[in-house]
């Protein structure tokens, strides 16, 4: 049994921005530190009594995002950091780490959270097998690429692959893409992100909007683009997430830490999982997590408010609504990672601070987080509002 209840004191994330858009000169780093300063401000915690920074970070080449990114947000270095990765899931990890240690009694005040430039992501190069070799090396993107999978996929063409199994049209994945892009707008129109954003100074101006979702957007201009991964298939790059830099952080800390403090928790984290699954078909994954991170909180479905689901496509998206019943007036509310971006590593903690903005602007109680993450694997989150 947890020795503790893990709560969340504040989360806040910075805007998204396209991949060589506004934060194109900006790491991946220093997003992630606008996010930490801000939810230590927010939450009300000395830096000291934190005990660790757990921060995740895709494809930033190396280094421990973790430790630098606290240190430079102003946590004292006697308060350690590290980094996790579990691919699109990287960011919830972070999370859950935190609530894990919290439950297993080992800490009670953690700064967790992901980060990512996708606008400055590195190449990977094959070391040469002989000195000055006659071939050039070759280079690879680490997210798309990986060095060794043997026979098996990351998990890009899973959107055709999902599509096909679940028959998902062409149409109800363009539908799904106006659909993201529509809702998000609104969103931004009427001002429902502002708490939960953190702007970001580039070059003296301060940057507070997403920059992704497209006001343009009409069924007629999705349905014109072509194909991405197969001669007639169905995912392009209007109905697919995009590629972005963006931070997020969150401050979880045990229920009786946050009593004596004398400050009021704002959701609990009441269950989480991850799932491992077929790699050509990563993104069924949530189809598998959902129900297993239900199980754990001792709820189903129907006890769930709101839920924010990853949109990596919107063809896993449309198959996961349609297998495990999700009503869609509950469902991505605000938009999804189509609309807003998919900034690979900040993306759980992103769709985790957005969920509890939410819930609490429509005084809800109960929301699920969930994704596919390449290679096969799937996580949810459930948070209940205090």
């Amino acid at each position: 049994m947890p020795t503790d209840d893990a709560v969340i004191l504040t989360a806040v994330r910075t805007p998204v921005g396209r991949i060589r858009g506004q934060f194109a000169s900006i790491p991946a780093w220093t997003l992630g530190e606008a996010a930490v300063r801000e939810a230590v401000k927010r939450a009300g915690v000395d830096p000291s009594d934190y005990d660790d920074v757990i921060f995740g970070e895709t494809i930033g080449g190396g280094g421990n995002a973790g430790r630098y990114i606290g240190l430079s947000a102003g946590i004292p270095r006697e308060v350690p950091g590290f980094t996790v990765i579990r691919a699109c899931a990287t960011g919830l990890e972070a999370v859950t780490q935190a609530a894990l240690n919290i439950w297993a009694g080992t800490g009670d005040a953690y700064v967790a959270g992901g980060c990512e430039s996708m606008s400055q992501q590195p190449w990977l190069m094959r070391k040469p097998s002989e000195p000055y070799p006659r071939k050039p090396p070759e280079t690879f993107i680490p997210l798309t690429h990986p060095l060794e999978m043997g026979p098996f996929s990351v998990g890009l063409n899973t959107g055709e692959n999902v599509a096909e199994k679940y028959g998902v049209t062409r149409e109800d994945q363009d539908r799904w893409a106006y659909r993201s892009h529509m809702r998000a707008i609104n969103a931004i129109d009427n001002g429902y992100f502002k708490r939960e954003i953190v702007p970001v100074d580039v070059n003296g101006t301060l940057v507070d909007t997403d920059e992704h979702p497209r006001r343009d957007t009409t069924l007629e201009k999705l349905a014109k683009l072509p194909p991405v991964y197969k001669k007639g298939g169905t995912v392009t790059a209007g109905n697919a997430s995009g590629m972005n830099d963006a931070g997020a952080a969150v401050v979880v800390t045990g229920a009786r830490k946050a009593s004596a403090l004398g400050l009021t928790p704002r959701a609990r984290i009441a269950a989480w999982c991850s799932v491992g699954v077929d790699p050509n078909y990563t993104g069924s994954a949530p189809i598998e997590a959902v129900p297993k991170a239900l199980k754990r909180a001792g709820l189903t479905l129907d006890d769930i408010d709101l839920i924010e689901i990853n949109e990596a496509f919107a063809a896993m998206t449309v198959a996961c609504v349609r297998e495990l019943g999700l009503d869609e007036e509950k469902t991505n509310v605000n938009g999804g990672a189509i609309a807003l971006g998919h900034p690979v590593g900040a993306t759980g903690a992103r769709l985790l601070t957005s969920l509890l903005h939410e819930l609490e602007r429509r005084d809800g109680r109960y929301g699920i987080v969930t994704m596919c993450a390449g290679g096969g694997l799937g996580s949810a989150a459930v948070i209940e509002r205090i």
